[in-house]
């Protein structure tokens, strides 16, 4: 049985299929454990669990022990989304008297990007943004990560700006490297089967 950890974020669940068939054609079983954010990559890191369900590549430079599956399973933007009347550019995050309201998600992800933010930022502790969130009543400006769906349905009322593309990767302990082209293999058909419906 294949231990896979992930983080507490309503939309792991569209990846536990993808993962179990893959892994199920594989041979093995599979059982999920929701864990903090970065406690999941530790355990992980550490051999504790087998694999880490989805994550994005910056965030695993700080461990050693770990394997992205160069399959993409998702991706996902860093948008900076603006009032209609305001300059809406990356100097906007670089500007000291600017207010951001922001995803700590978000900000994370373009830490980890090396892009450097000078504004005030006021986090939002949300996990899943929807339309209906994004209302930008304290400042006049956001950063989200979103889907192209949702960032499209943002341009009726908002600008948008597309500050980072991420990708996100299903990620293994390093004492599984032997799976790695055979999982490599079923994650591409899968991910493929999944495109062409």
């Amino acid at each position: 049985t294949m231990h896979i950890a992930h983080q507490d974020h309503p939309s792991m669940i569209n990846f536990m299929p993808v993962i179990r068939e893959a892994y199920k054609q594989l041979g093995y079983d599979v059982e999920f454990y929701k864990l903090p954010d970065k406690r999941s990559l530790k355990e992980v890191d550490s051999g504790h669990f087998d694999a880490d369900l989805i994550r994005s590549l910056p965030v695993l430079q700080e461990y050693k022990r770990l394997i992205a599956i160069d399959v993409p399973l998702d991706r996902a933007v860093v948008t900076l989304v603006c009032k209609q009347k305001v300059s809406c550019d990356l100097s906007v995050l670089s500007n000291e008297e600017n207010i951001i309201t922001a995803m700590g998600g978000a900000i994370r992800s373009l830490k980890n990007a090396g892009i450097d933010i000078k504004a005030s930022t006021h986090v939002e502790k949300v996990k899943n943004v929807n339309l209906e969130m994004i209302r930008l009543e304290r400042s006049d400006y956001g950063l989200y990560i979103l889907d192209n769906k949702i960032k499209q349905k943002l341009s009726d009322q908002y600008q948008t700006y597309t500050v980072l593309n991420i990708s996100t990767f299903h990620v293994i302990n390093d004492k599984h490297k032997d799976l790695v082209p055979q999982l490599t293999q079923e994650l591409k058909r899968i991910m493929n089967r999944k495109t062409t419906h």
